[in-house]
């Protein structure tokens, strides 16, 4: 009796590997969380205004919010499959027209106003 209690040895329900990838996700979890803290401290060194702050924050959290609920009613109303093959494409398109558009009005590199603040705050802090 004893011999097959020791055949039927359970395994670990983490193994290294999986422990390995779990502890990679927390870190990179807490990582990218970090900058939300120094984020309005950072702004605020570039001398900007509470207000605008405040406003950034503000509009940051509603539109993941709108476009959460519209992406939920979309894929409600297509199904999962469906609007998941279109939409990833269509927002890479939309990331990279944004990206395109501060290039070419200036909002992006050397010729954007508030690159001349970041590296002044960066001298003052080396």
């Amino acid at each position: 009796m004893d011999s097959t209690k020791n055949s039927m040895k359970a395994e670990p329900l983490l193994n290294k590997m999986l422990f390995l990838f779990m502890l990679a996700m927390v870190l990179a979890n807490v990582g990218g969380e970090m900058y939300g803290m120094l984020l309005p401290l950072y702004l605020k060194e570039l001398n900007t205004s509470v207000v605008k702050i405040g406003l950034f924050f503000t509009i940051s959290q509603i539109i993941p919010l709108v476009v959460q609920i519209l992406g939920g009613w979309v894929s409600d109303s297509l199904g999962c499959l469906r609007s998941t093959c279109p939409g990833s494409p269509i927002m890479g398109a939309l990331q990279s027209t944004g990206a395109f558009l501060c290039d070419r009005t200036g909002m992006a590199g050397q010729q954007h106003p508030s690159v001349a603040q970041i590296q002044a705050a960066q001298e003052r802090w080396t």
